[in-house]
């Protein structure tokens, strides 16, 4: 029997023991890799959802911030609110100079630099805006959820009539949204985006601005000693009829006939042409008003005479400022809409018939005919100003030119091309 040699077995034991923990120690280190690569996959992944969800927030920010500029009076919670004492956020926040056109802010450099924040949980949108003095007061849940949160800045902006819209969008990092107990996480997003908003001023001088004809026999009053104007009571495409001196008041030194400019070419041009003249006043297209932030639309059918001026109270209470109604529509009930520093916007979708006693301060427009019955002078009055796509006619009633009511009620819409994303 050959003699077997131990000594090299044993040698080549080890050899082969030693390579295989080489190659164990190779694989050890190839997993190693594999998990850290994988690790660092998904913290880029989730980085990047985040931040993707970041965005989204201040892109939401960015139209909730809108629409609460267009809103009326508003709670702690950001809800429409008929309580007297609460204020609107442009009121909240801003002052407004009439002779300016510019709005100031009401913040000191020590007070909350978030004007309202809102946390987003699966459907639901939980959002605080604060008084001038206090910081935003909202806390993420602590189940685990998934949130996103935003947190926007009003700013006056460098040209009158503008304001910077600012919205800091987040996913889990909410402190940089104004939120506070938030803890840091791995992957935490951020974007912040801003825009410039402008008011929509409609373009008038006169107190009833007409595309057709007016019939004043019945007494119809029209108004306007407004300084910054050229003192016009009516301007119309058409003819003027029956309109009593007495009943006429403008800038003064100007007779009362003289405040009237008829057969205006401009209006003529814009006669057939309902949409292309909404546009030129209101700067915008008609057909996209009613789908503007803070327009309370009502159907015709809605509004009977007996209930329509009830509806526009409660819509005026539930903290709406601009209404559109689609015609045509007859309103028998006595109310009166707005006020001096609360006026309102309320467009017509055709022919409007008014009777009774009603008082609105802001701007009426209405494409089609207007009718109003009123008995006797001051029972039916409008402070700000009024147009009419069509012809006037009725009983006594009384439209003034206030220009800085008009001012006070501008929707404000976001400028082209203005959005900075950071």
């Amino acid at each position: 029997m050959p003699k077997v040699n131990n000594s090299q077995n044993r040698q080549s034991g080890i050899v082969a023991l030693f390579v295989v923990m080489v190659l164990l120690l190779v694989a050890l280190l190839g997993a190693v890799g594999a998990h850290r690569g994988f690790n660092t996959a998904a913290h880029s992944a989730l980085h990047q959802q985040n931040a993707a969800h970041a965005l989204e927030a201040a892109q939401a920010g960015i139209d909730w911030g809108a629409a609460m500029l267009n809103a009326g009076r508003l709670d702690i919670n950001c809800m429409a609110s008929s309580v007297n004492t609460d204020q609107t956020i442009r009121q909240r926040h801003f002052a407004f100079d009439v002779t300016t056109a510019r709005y100031q802010t009401r913040h000191t450099p020590d007070q909350a630099a978030r004007s309202a924040v809102c946390l987003m949980t699966d459907a639901t949108l939980s959002c605080h805006c604060p008084q001038l003095s206090d910081l935003p007061q909202l806390a993420p849940p602590q189940d685990g959820r998934a949130v996103n949160a935003f947190g926007i800045e009003l700013k006056p902006g460098s040209h009158a009539g503008t304001v910077r819209l600012i919205s800091h969008g987040c996913a889990n990092s909410w402190e940089r949204c104004g939120l506070s107990q938030a803890p840091q996480q791995i992957g935490d997003g951020y974007a912040r985006i801003e825009a410039l908003l402008t008011m929509v001023t409609p373009q008038l001088q006169a107190a009833l601005t007409v595309f057709g004809d007016v019939d004043a026999v019945g007494s119809l009053g029209a108004h306007n000693s407004s300084p910054q104007g050229l003192g016009l009571t009516i301007n119309s495409a058409g003819e003027v009829s029956g309109a009593s001196p007495s009943r006429l008041s403008s800038a003064p030194g100007t007779i009362g006939l003289h405040s009237i400019n008829m057969r205006d070419p401009y209006l003529q041009s814009l006669r057939d042409n309902p949409e292309q003249a909404f546009q030129a006043i209101m700067n915008q297209p008609l057909n996209n008003y009613p789908l503007q932030a803070g327009v309370k639309t009502i159907s015709a059918a809605q509004c009977q005479p007996a209930n329509c001026g009830a509806l526009l109270q409660a819509a005026y209470d539930e903290g709406y400022r601009a209404y559109w109604i689609d015609g045509p529509v007859s309103v028998a009930q006595d109310f009166s809409l707005g006020t001096v520093q609360d006026p309102i916007t309320w467009v017509v979708n055709g022919p409007l018939k008014l009777s009774g006693s009603k008082h609105i301060y802001g701007l009426v427009y209405v494409i089609g005919d207007l009718r109003w019955d009123a008995v006797e002078p001051g029972t039916g009055q409008v402070f700000g100003a009024t147009v009419v796509h069509g012809n006037v006619s009725g009983g006594a009633a009384d439209y003034a030119f206030d220009a800085d009511i008009l001012s006070r009620r501008n929707l404000m819409v976001r400028v082209a091309g203005s959005w900075i994303v950071r």
